[in-house]
């Protein structure tokens, strides 16, 4: 099969960091376009990617002949916009998440996708990240027996964010930002949907950079979380089960299997396994070398190409995102109203 031709829409922080690079690399695909409004960053991004051809309208990229694909990268409030111009241009879409700032958005971007028979995937690509596949599987091996409970923490070092990023209106804020993982995360690992959502949300240095929430899944399973874009970095899901927990540290790339005490084969033992696995983890290396680089982000986009050669499924897709949001819109409402929302 002949290169898939893909078309990057926005050239920001993220586009510079990680996918103009991962976009350059991949066999099988070709880097044909790129559109930015902002002449510096559209400049940058030429430099990185000289045969790919420059647009400031994305408009006019949709356009461009023989374009199989976009990935969509542009602030928050323009996803879904961007989203339904793809779909109707023919287009396959890897949309950034949150894949809009509104539910009522959202259901536009589902109804120029569904139908269409094009690849629409939502960039959760933290499902890919190998500590969390490694959490999956252990919980649906039942290493540590039925799931009782889950607590998750990812937070972000406060840094200068855009302007868009600094308001909910735009779609800012941490929960859109982070807090988006983690819901879908859960969902994922544990094959499960939130059944209602209890949240407060601080404004400390921009508006909403703190959230705390506790969900119940449709399995029972009480989830707390604790999201912000103005503490420290970290990101780690602890699961806690019948026979022991689990503790995944992405940004420590390792997965601790602690097992109660008449199941345990032996503290000592247990210690040179976390160890062993802190060291000679290559996210672990990057991570110190080359902050920017994250595994998840390649393999989410070899996932893209690989549904649309028709050679997997396109997952997670945009009913993934649909539902994230959902979660997400009922804790905001918690947070405004004081009251548990059922979804």
């Amino acid at each position: 099969m002949q290169d898939i031709n893909v078309g990057l829409i926005g050239c920001g922080r993220i586009a510079s960091l990680v996918y103009l690079n991962i976009l350059k690399k991949l066999p099988g695909l070709r880097l044909a376009a790129i559109a930015e409004s902002d002449a510096v960053r559209r400049e940058n991004a030429g430099r990185s990617a000289p045969r790919a051809a420059q647009f400031s309208d994305y408009q006019d990229l949709l356009r461009h002949p023989d374009l199989d694909a976009v990935i969509i990268c542009l602030p928050n409030d323009m996803h879904a916009e961007a989203a339904i111009s793809a779909f109707e241009s023919g287009k396959h879409v890897y949309l950034e998440k949150p894949i809009s700032i509104s539910t009522y958005e959202a259901e536009k971007v589902l109804k120029a996708w569904v139908g269409g028979n094009l690849v629409g995937m939502t960039g959760f690509n933290l499902r890919f990240n190998p500590v969390y596949l490694s959490l999956k599987k252990h919980i649906e091996s039942g290493t540590i027996g039925e799931i009782t409970c889950v607590r998750t923490v990812f937070s972000y070092w406060r840094r200068e964010f855009p302007e868009w990023r600094k308001h909910r209106v735009s779609g800012g804020g941490a929960l859109l930002d982070i807090g988006s993982h983690h819901v879908d995360l859960v969902r994922y690992a544990l094959d499960t949907d939130m059944t209602q959502v209890s949240a407060t949300i601080g404004s400390h240095n921009t508006e909403g950079d703190n959230a705390m929430c506790e969900f119940k899944t449709s399995g029972g399973i009480d989830v707390q979380s604790y999201f912000s874009i103005t503490s420290i970095d970290e990101d780690k899901i602890e699961v806690y089960g019948t026979r022991g927990k689990l503790l995944a540290d992405r940004f420590n790339s390792s997965l601790r299997v602690v097992i109660s005490d008449s199941q345990r084969p032996g503290l000592l033992s247990q210690m040179k396994s976390d160890i062993g696995s802190l060291l000679n983890s290559q996210n672990l290396k990057d991570r110190i070398l080359f902050p920017s680089k994250e595994p998840s982000f390649e393999l989410a986009i070899v996932r893209f190409l690989s549904a649309i050669k028709g050679a997997s499924e396109a997952s997670p897709d945009l009913l993934d995102g649909y539902k994230c949001l959902a979660v997400l819109e009922a804790a905001e409402e918690s947070a405004r109203t004081g009251h548990v929302m059922m979804l």
